[in-house]
């Protein structure tokens, strides 16, 4: 969830108007710390609906290992032998939606 001022989402694109009438500058989410920002009276708040489901998280899993096989696709073209090493990190890729314990607490495999 975004930060807030005074209740109301605050654009972190843009600046905003301080209840003394003052503008803050455009770049104030890079600009300030967390610690600024709250001294500023901004507030994070965090969505409590925001939380992904399973599925979501299932998904996120298979697509970022998806994208870890498809950087690692050409160490099978045909003028190329794959190592031991990479031969186990691929299948320990494509086996970790089977070998996870946790959605929340997956380890991927070190790349060789």
């Amino acid at each position: 969830m975004p930060w807030k001022y005074n209740g109301q989402v605050v654009n972190t694109t843009k600046g905003f108007r301080n209840s003394d009438g003052y503008m803050s500058p455009k770049n104030w989410n890079v600009a300030w710390d967390d610690d600024t920002k709250k001294a500023e009276g901004l507030v994070w708040e965090d969505d409590p609906d925001n939380t992904p489901s399973d599925e979501a998280k299932l998904e996120a899993l298979r697509q970022q290992r998806n994208n870890l096989l498809r950087d690692t696709d050409w160490w099978g073209c045909s003028d190329l032998t794959m190592t031991d090493a990479q031969k186990k990190y691929r299948q320990d890729l494509r086996d970790i939606t089977e070998t996870y314990q946790d959605l929340d607490s997956v380890v991927f495999p070190t790349r060789p």
